[in-house]
């Protein structure tokens, strides 16, 4: 998929929140403390600039390297209530990638300083550590929907998981996840005053 779109004004920095829609709750998240800041990218008189140019390049890095890893990628756009913003949905359902291609992943997330607003990682590879680092890194600050099912995800990245401060949805069927550490999990996100009210108690499949 295409992964940039142009930038709205010349030379002005712009800001672009996500409103997220919650199916169930038929609500929204802003991401007020995940915005993503765009530099200016377009001039009339002398084109793109080269931080425009980079982040194309970046974010049709992030494509391929997720088709590398056996997935897809789409950077949709949205926009709820009047306000703004782009984010990824990524699909790496019975991907086998390996840790160092995850590893690439986030670090091609923080080069782009992208949002992701869902990940199908249902019967892959993924581990404790790779979420763990994913969760720390940031970049599941925008995150709606997250699928872990069949994988071998356990207790211990439960225990981590304090950024997701818009989750909606969390499938963790076939896990080895107990229904003690998912509760002390919403019981952090009850007290976490980074948890948007509306997302302090998703959606949780066993």
């Amino acid at each position: 998929m295409e992964a940039i779109e142009a930038l709205r004004s010349a030379g002005a920095a712009m800001q672009y929140q996500i409103l997220s829609l919650a199916a169930a709750k038929h609500t929204a998240c802003l991401l007020t403390t995940a915005a993503l800041i765009l530099t200016s990218g377009c001039d009339e008189q002398s084109g793109p600039s080269d931080e425009y140019l980079e982040m194309k390049d970046a974010k049709k890095h992030l494509s391929a390297l997720v088709a590398e890893m056996g997935g897809s990628s789409e950077y949709k756009f949205f926009n709820v209530a009047g306000q703004n913003g782009y984010a990824w949905v990524i699909d790496l359902k019975a991907s086998r990638f390996t840790p160092e291609q995850f590893d690439k992943f986030i670090e091609v997330l923080t080069a782009t300083n992208d949002l992701v607003a869902g990940i199908n990682l249902s019967g892959s590879a993924i581990t404790d550590d790779h979420l763990i680092r994913y969760d720390a890194a940031m970049h599941g600050r925008t995150l709606m929907d997250l699928n872990l099912s069949g994988t071998a995800i356990t207790d211990k990245a439960m225990e981590k998981m304090d950024n997701l401060n818009c989750l909606n949805n969390i499938d963790l069927t076939d896990t080895k996840v107990t229904k003690p550490a998912v509760d002390d999990m919403l019981a952090r996100r009850r007290n976490n005053p980074n948890t948007f009210p509306l997302f302090k108690n998703p959606t949780v499949k066993m």
